[in-house]
This record gives structure tokens, sequence and C-alpha cells, in this order.
């Protein structure tokens, strides 16, 4: 094959990828930003209640940081503590109310979290948070991340549960 031939069979092969990349593209269903990030909360959720720290972690973003202090590195402090640890935990999101701004977006979360220790049944805590997420480059593609976590924890229930 001459290399003029040769070169023809090469730029119809790139131009039947490009044409497959862009179908591809075109037809792919998009998730939107509210269900991204609904589905970062759900992961966050497995994460805590089956003590995976890597998917806990696979949900902060590098630069997280929140009013108390707290930034990647603490937060992988506590998630490290948690997971030797021997407690169990059962999490309840409730549907979070969300405003997506660009690459931000703010999210109250009611959550629930009933906690185990030692065979024994603890009080739930209930919290009332405000997630800041923002949209990020990870591994070639753009994902919703925690950036800050604000809010207050309420213990709230019966006296059996002590």
């Amino acid at each position: 094959m001459s290399s003029s031939a040769w070169r023809k069979v090469q730029l119809a092969l790139v131009g039947l990828f490009v044409v497959a990349v862009l179908a591809w593209w075109l037809t792919n269903p998009r998730i939107s930003d509210e269900q991204q990030i609904l589905n970062l909360v759900a992961k966050a959720e497995h994460g805590v209640e089956t003590k995976n720290g890597r998917e806990i972690m696979e949900c902060v973003a590098p630069d997280y940081k929140d009013s108390s202090g707290l930034d990647r590195t603490e937060i992988l402090k506590m998630v490290n503590s948690w997971v030797r640890s021997s407690d169990q935990a059962e999490v309840t999101v409730q549907e979070p109310q969300i405003k997506v701004d660009g690459f931000t977006a703010v999210a109250r979360l009611d959550v629930q979290v009933y906690l185990e220790s030692e065979g024994r049944a603890l009080r739930p805590v209930n919290a009332e948070l405000e997630v800041t997420f923002e949209k990020q480059w990870r591994k070639l593609r753009q994902v919703w991340l925690v950036k800050s976590v604000e809010g207050a924890a309420v213990l709230t229930a019966p006296e059996d549960f002590l």
C-alpha cells in the first residue's frame, strides 16, 4: 500500500472514531446536577453505613474547609477513627433541597443517624445540615464533591435508647 493510500485509511479511521465518539456523546443520557448530588449523598451515606473510608473520602473535595476549621486531613482522621471503631450506624437522609448555581450547589439535609456501640443502641442523632458542593475535575471528568458542611446535631430520642 502506498503512503498516500495509507494516509487516506488513517484519516478515514480517525473520522470514524470522531463520528463514533460524537454519536455516543449525543445519545448518552445526561444526569442532572441535582441527581449527581443526590448520588453523591447516597454514596457518602453508604460509605458511613458500610464503614468504607475510601468511599466516604471520595465524596470530600481536596480543598474541603468548614467554619469550624475542619479540613480534608481532619476529616480523614475522623473517618479512619470511625472505620477502626466497633460502632455501627444506620443513616437516613430526607429528600434534600438543592440549589445549583453554576459550579457550586447548596443542599439542606435533614439527617438521622442511629448509632450502635458494643451491641447497645444509642440515642439517634438528628442533624440539620447545610452542605456546600463544588463541581471539580477528577480523573478527566467533572464531579460534584463536598466542599463544606455546616449545621447542628441534636440528640432526640426516648430515654430507653440510653
